[in-house]
C-alpha cells in the first residue's frame, strides 16, 4: 500500500509539471520504461551523422539517448563510468572498428582534447543517438565540460547541463517522459524508484528544459 501511496503521489507530481506547459496539437509526449543506456555488446560504431553549413563545414549537435525498454541490471545501474584507469585503457574497451574485430585507437581530436583537458573524470556508451549513431561521451566534472564522438569523431562539445550531472549522481532514472514543449525546446522528466521496494531509497522526480533542472522533488 506505501508503494502504491508513492507512486500515486509521484503521478500527481508530474500531472502539476506537465500542467505548467500545456501540449498543442503538434507536441507529443512518449514515455519509456529504461535502464542504464550503456550498451554491452555494441560492436561497431556508425559514422556520425552531421549537419553542415552552406559551405560545407559540419555542425556540432548535441547528441541524446534514444530510450528503448530494458531490463534492469545491477551491475549496469550507472549511466557514467567513472575514469579510474585512464580514457585510452577504458576507450579500448568501447571503442571499435566495424564488426567489434580491432580496436580502434583513439583519434587526433581525442589526443588533441586529452592533452588540453587532461583526463575525463566520467565516460559514457557506446549508446544508440535519436540521431542513430552511437555516441561516447567524456565528461569533465569540475572542468564542466563534455565531449560526445561518434565514429570517434567529435560531434558536440560544451558545457555539462545539470541533466548530466544528475546522471552523474543518481545514474540512470527507473523512467523517462520526453516532451518536445516547443521549436528547439526538448523537456524531459525523469523518476527514480527502488527496484526492489526498498525503504532505503525514496522517489526523486527531476524535470529538465534542454538541461537545465527546471523541477525537482523528493518524496519520502
Amino acid at each position: 500500500m506505501q508503494a502504491i501511496q508513492k507512486s500515486m503521489t509521484g503521478m500527481a507530481a508530474l500531472a502539476v509539471i506537465m500542467s505548467s506547459s500545456p501540449l498543442s496539437a503538434d507536441q507529443t509526449i512518449h514515455t519509456f520504461r529504461t535502464e542504464p543506456i550503456t550498451e554491452a555488446g555494441v560492436n561497431y560504431q556508425r559514422p556520425p551523422k552531421y549537419d553542415y553549413t552552406e559551405s560545407g563545414r559540419p555542425i556540432l549537435v548535441k547528441r541524446f539517448p534514444y530510450f528503448p525498454n530494458r531490463y534492469y541490471s545491477a551491475e549496469k545501474k550507472f549511466r557514467y563510468l567513472e575514469n579510474m584507469g585512464g580514457a585510452e585503457a577504458m576507450m579500448a574497451t568501447l571503442q571499435t572498428y566495424p564488426k567489434g574485430c580491432e580496436v580502434r585507437p583513439l583519434s587526433e581530436q581525442q589526443k588533441k582534447i586529452l592533452r588540453t583537458w587532461g583526463e575525463p573524470d566520467y565516460i559514457r556508451g557506446p549508446y544508440k543517438s535519436t540521431r542513430n549513431d552511437f555516441i561516447i561521451e567524456w565528461a569533465y566534472h569540475q572542468s564542466n565540460r563534455l565531449f560526445q564522438f561518434a565514429d570517434a569523431k567529435m560531434v558536440y562539445e560544451g558545457p555539462l547541463t545539470d541533466q548530466e550531472r544528475t546522471a552523474i549522481t543518481y545514474g540512470a532514472p527507473r523512467e523517462i517522459m520526453v516532451t518536445q514543449v516547443g521549436p528547439g525546446v526538448r523537456r524531459e522528466t525523469w523518476i527514480y524508484r527502488p527496484y526492489f521496494n526498498s525503504a532505503a531509497t525514496n522517489e526523486r522526480i527531476f524535470s529538465f528544459a534542454n538541461g537545465k533542472l527546471i523541477y525537482s522533488q523528493e518524496q519520502p
